[in-house]
């Protein structure tokens, strides 16, 4: 469960399930060691987008009745985190953010996979075609990048970013996240 309450126009106090939640009682909790807690939320999978502001809209809309706030406010605060794209990249194809928020007591974490690479200057000259988005509570400095980097690191696997980039149901690009997760959690 996520609970959302915050004075910066989001709606609050706010309980949203997460949708690993409520498939079959509560199957992963969060775990308040966030540099462990490799979990994905959402995944997006073959998500059509022709640049990175509709790719921000996408995300805003489908993410804001879940955590309370309006989608133009959430649309902001990604667009604000990703003024320099190329920042974000984490190459191979891959980009991150994250986006502090006091409205959330857990983390959120969304995958967005592209079905044409968007084009934003990455040091490695590739198109980005896979977004991990993660929204946080703040926490000590640190522990959201850990967590970026296990998640990033995993992403990165030819076998798993190839069969990601193929997937076109949510459920089953879900199930994909939710064993490298598993798999994650059992080595750390």
């Amino acid at each position: 469960m996520h609970l959302v309450s915050d004075s910066s126009g989001c709606e609050g106090p706010k309980v949203v399930p997460s949708p690993v939640e409520t498939q079959e009682g509560s199957a992963m909790a969060h775990d308040l060691t966030y540099d462990r807690d490799t979990h994905i939320d959402l995944v997006f999978p073959a998500l059509r987008v022709r640049g990175p502001e509709e790719l921000w809209a996408h995300l805003a809309t489908a993410l804001a009745p879940r955590l309370g706030c309006p989608a133009h406010d959430m649309r902001l605060q990604m667009e604000g985190r990703a003024e320099a794209p190329a920042a974000a990249c984490m190459g191979d194809g891959l980009a991150a953010l994250h986006i502090e928020s006091g409205a959330l007591t857990h983390p959120l974490a969304v995958l967005a996979v592209l079905t044409e690479p968007l084009e934003v200057g990455a040091p490695d000259g590739a198109g980005v075609d896979m977004v991990y988005l993660l929204l946080s509570p703040p926490e000590p400095q640190g522990l959201a990048l850990r967590r970026i980097a296990r998640v990033t690191r995993a992403l990165k696997m030819p076998h798993l970013a190839a069969r990601l980039r193929s997937e076109t149901s949510p459920v089953a690009a879900l199930a994909l996240v939710s064993r490298m997760t598993d798999t994650l959690a059992e080595a750390a």
